[in-house]
C-alpha cells in the first residue's frame, strides 16, 4: 500500500487526478448539507411558532387591551415582525458559522505567514466600531421606515372602512391627494433608511481590496529579498481575500441581526399585553365546582328513587 501511494504521489497526472478530485468531491457533502438545511427549515419552523403564539395571545386579551390595538396592527406584527425575528435568528445562526470558518481561515494565515496577524486584528477591528457608531443611526432610521409603513397601512384601512362616507360627500380626490402625500413622505423615509445600509455596506466592501493592497504592498519586498516564499505570499493573499470576504457578509449579517430589535420590541409589548385567561381560569373552576355539585345532587337524588322503587317491590 506503500508503494502504491508513493507511486501516486511521484506521477504528476496522478497528483493532478488527486487535486481535482479534493475539488470535486467535497461538493457532494456541500449540496447535502444545503439541502439538509432546507429539509430543516429552521426559518419557517421559528415563523410558525411565533405568528401561532402572537395570534393565540390576541385571542386571549383582555377587553381593554384588545381596545389598544387595531387590526393592522395585529396584521404588521404576524405577517412582517414575525418573519423579520425569524430572519434574523437565522442569521445568527449564520454568523456563528462564518466566525468558526474565520477561525480556521486566521489560524491557516497566521501559521503560514505570522506577520499577517495585524489583519487578523485590525479588519474585526474597524468593523466593529464602524457598526457601533452606526447602530444608533441604522435603528432610528428602520424604525421610522417601520412607523412610517405601518401609518400607510392604517390609513388605507381607515379610507376602506369609510369608504361609503367619502363617496357620498364627494370627498374621493381628495382623499387620493392625502394618499399621494403619504406615499411620498413614506418613500423620502425609505431613502434615507437605504442610504444609511448603503453606506455601511460599501466600507465593508472598502475593507476588503484596502486590506489586501496594504499586504501587498508590506510583504512584497519580502517576497523579493527571498525572506517569504512565493506560494507562502499567494497563499495567504488568497486566505486574506476569502477572510475579507467573510468578514463582509458576516458584518452584512450582524447589522441584519440588529435591525430585528425593532421588530422584536414590537413583538415584546404586543406578547406582554394583559389577557383574560386567568378570569376565564377562575370562571371555568366555578363552573367545575358547581357542575361537581350538580351531578353529586343528581346522584343522590337516583339512589333515593332507587331505594324507593326496591321497596316499593317488596
Amino acid at each position: 500500500k506503500s508503494r502504491v501511494c508513493s507511486n501516486l504521489l511521484s506521477d504528476p497526472c496522478s497528483k493532478v487526478c488527486l487535486i481535482s478530485a479534493g475539488y470535486i468531491l467535497p461538493m457532494f457533502a456541500l449540496h447535502a448539507w444545503e439541502y439538509t438545511k432546507l429539509r430543516l427549515d429552521i426559518h419557517g419552523k421559528s415563523r410558525l411558532f411565533l405568528r401561532t403564539n402572537v395570534f393565540r395571545k390576541y385571542l386571549n386579551l383582555s377587553a381593554a387591551s384588545r381596545r389598544e390595538v387595531v387590526p393592522t396592527e395585529v396584521q404588521d406584527v404576524i405577517l412582517e415582525d414575525c418573519n423579520e425575528a425569524a430572519e434574523g435568528y437565522v442569521a445568527a445562526l449564520e454568523i456563528v458559522q462564518r466566525l468558526v470558518k474565520l477561525l480556521l481561515l486566521s489560524y491557516f494565515a497566521l501559521e503560514e505567514d505570522p506577520s499577517a496577524l495585524w489583519f487578523v486584528i485590525s479588519m474585526p477591528s474597524l468593523m466593529a466600531i464602524w457598526g457601533f457608531c452606526q447602530s444608533r443611526t441604522l435603528l432610528q432610521a428602520v424604525e421610522q421606515e417601520g412607523s412610517k409603513v405601518h401609518e400607510v397601512s392604517q390609513w388605507v384601512q381607515e379610507a376602506c372602512t369609510n369608504y361609503g362616507l367619502i363617496a357620498d360627500y364627494f370627498q374621493r380626490p381628495r382623499i387620493n391627494d392625502l394618499f399621494v402625500q403619504k406615499c411620498r413622505e413614506n418613500r423620502k423615509v425609505e431613502l434615507g433608511a437605504i442610504v444609511v445600509r448603503t453606506n455601511i455596506d460599501r466600507l465593508t466592501s472598502w475593507l476588503g481590496p484596502l486590506f489586501i493592497g496594504l499586504y501587498l504592498m508590506i510583504q512584497a519586498p519580502t517576497v523579493f529579498s527571498g525572506n517569504l516564499q512565493l506560494g507562502t505570499f499567494l497563499a495567504t493573499l488568497s486566505v486574506i481575500k476569502e477572510m475579507s470576504s467573510d468578514f463582509e457578509d458576516g458584518y452584512k449579517k450582524l447589522m441584519r441581526v440588529a435591525q430585528v430589535i425593532v421588530p422584536l420590541r414590537s413583538l415584546t409589548v404586543f406578547l406582554n399585553m394583559e389577557t383574560d385567561v386567568l378570569t376565564w381560569k377562575r370562571v371555568n373552576r366555578v363552573r367545575w365546582e358547581k357542575t361537581k355539585d350538580h351531578l353529586f345532587e343528581v346522584e343522590q337524588l337516583h339512589k333515593g328513587e332507587d331505594n324507593g322503587s326496591k321497596k316499593v317491590k317488596y
